[in-house]
């Protein structure tokens, strides 16, 4: 379709549908551009930053000696590297205020059980071992409390090393302690928090790695592989002693875990 200009020179006119197809593509031309223009200055700053992170890890590197497996930082590089560890208080308010509560809840139960047992002890020589028993498990601390009842009356019938003095072991403990064996063959130990971690180690050993979490399955204690040679009323006697005080102790522990 040929129209003619004020002038009447001819001129060449579009359908409006090609002017629209003309629009169109000129319209996705530009767009095309802008992402190339986009793409390469994205480009252009991801090359500066890589090559200023080589920078930064070449810096580092430098700061950072290793030999044999083995490395060395600059007191430098540490300062700075300390830096990124300190929190404002802010910083901690991710943590759930019901996880705080309940760790404030079991911080005074455990204040309460200790209590407890002190209630318990109170007089005997083994009250001065509850702070060692306190990192325990509750059934190793029953049966601590319930044998030593039993085989010492918590501490008032102990044996003694050379010297007169107390070897803290108030459970019939026959092996070595870091002060040897007394006469009779009983452990004798520096302190009292010696005497916990040996005697319950070893009776963690034998009630969780071993299966024996009751005074009867315990009674190797007393006996040892076998209670053959052990009069039949003595070895109920034991069982019966000391179950009094471990179920005393581990009702203190199930009132605890039952308040949690």
């Amino acid at each position: 379709m040929i129209f003619q200009t004020e002038e009447g020179d001819p001129l060449l006119r579009l359908p409006r549908v090609f002017g629209r197809i003309r629009g169109f593509v000129y319209k996705k031309i530009t767009i095309f551009a802008k992402s190339i223009l986009l793409k390469s200055i994205f480009t252009f700053l991801l090359v500066i930053f890589l090559l200023g992170s080589s920078q930064v890890n070449g810096a580092d590197e430098k700061r950072i000696q290793e030999e044999d497996g083995l490395f060395t930082y600059s007191s430098e590089y540490l300062r700075e590297d300390a830096t990124r560890i300190v929190f404002e208080e802010e910083d901690i308010e991710w943590i759930d205020e019901e996880y705080v509560e309940f760790l404030a809840q079991e911080k005074a139960q455990e204040e309460e059980w200790k209590l407890e047992l002190e209630e318990l002890l109170q007089g005997y020589p083994m009250q001065a071992m509850i702070p060692a028993m306190m990192d325990r498990d509750p059934l190793v601390v029953a049966f601590l409390v319930g044998i030593a009842k039993k085989e010492s009356n918590w501490g008032k019938r102990v044996p003694l090393d050379a010297n007169g003095n107390d070897c803290y072991n108030y459970w019939g403990y026959r092996a070595e302690g870091s002060l040897g064996t007394q006469r009779l063959g009983y452990g004798c130990f520096v302190d009292v928090q010696e005497a916990i971690d040996v005697v319950g180690e070893r009776i963690r050993e034998l009630a969780l790695d071993y299966d024996r979490e009751t005074p009867r399955e315990m009674i190797v204690w007393k006996c040892g592989s076998s209670c053959a040679g052990h009069a039949p009323g003595s070895v109920e006697k034991w069982i019966s002693d000391v179950d009094l005080y471990y179920t005393k102790v581990l009702a203190m522990t199930s009132e605890r875990k039952a308040s949690l």
